[in-house]
């Protein structure tokens, strides 16, 4: 897990890093349309506020917008996979941000070999780096879930189960 983490955070820090470079205004705005996104398809599927006994009202709501942006960050740049509980991210929605944080490096490559700056890296040694990092994630990955995970949860990668039917199933069972 601690190589799994690692490979996802170089591939995903390397990703903003080139894109940072290329421009700064237009990563805050990649990063910020991501959070907007992520934050948006909670409050879609109703899956927003925190169950957290005794708080209401604006505390919760506030409560919520902090837990959910540091959650993202978490989930971003670690790819910690027990964040895909449905009281966290949610099985197929920690599928779809690690998906995508493994291709935004070479989205961003293809950007930053796209422009003209000064002390570039050369764009095959670039290349090379991200491809010898992608497949080594995704073989652990692979190590990771068939051998190591249990298959009674294997569902819970692209489980659709938000926090408040995970609540009312954990209060019934």
């Amino acid at each position: 897990m601690l190589l799994l983490a690692s490979l996802h955070n170089i591939s995903r820090s390397i990703g903003v890093a080139l894109l940072y470079v290329v421009s700064a205004q237009s990563t805050f705005l990649l990063l910020g349309a991501e959070m907007t996104v992520y934050h948006l398809v909670k409050l879609f599927r109703s899956d927003y506020t925190l169950f957290v006994p005794g708080i209401e009202g604006g505390w919760k709501i506030a409560m919520a917008i902090v837990f959910h942006i540091v959650i993202k960050i978490i989930c971003d740049f670690t790819g910690m996979i027990h964040v895909r509980g449905a009281k966290l991210i949610g099985g197929y929605l920690f599928c779809a941000i690690t998906i995508y944080s493994q291709l935004l490096p070479f989205f961003s490559m293809s950007i930053y070999n796209n422009t003209e700056l000064e002390n570039k890296i050369p764009g095959d040694e670039l290349r090379t780096l991200l491809t010898v990092f992608a497949i080594a994630w995704v073989n652990l990955m692979v190590l990771f879930f068939f051998f190591l995970i249990k298959r009674e949860y294997w569902h819970t990668f692209v489980d659709t189960t938000t926090a408040w039917q995970a609540t009312i199933n954990q209060f019934r069972r």
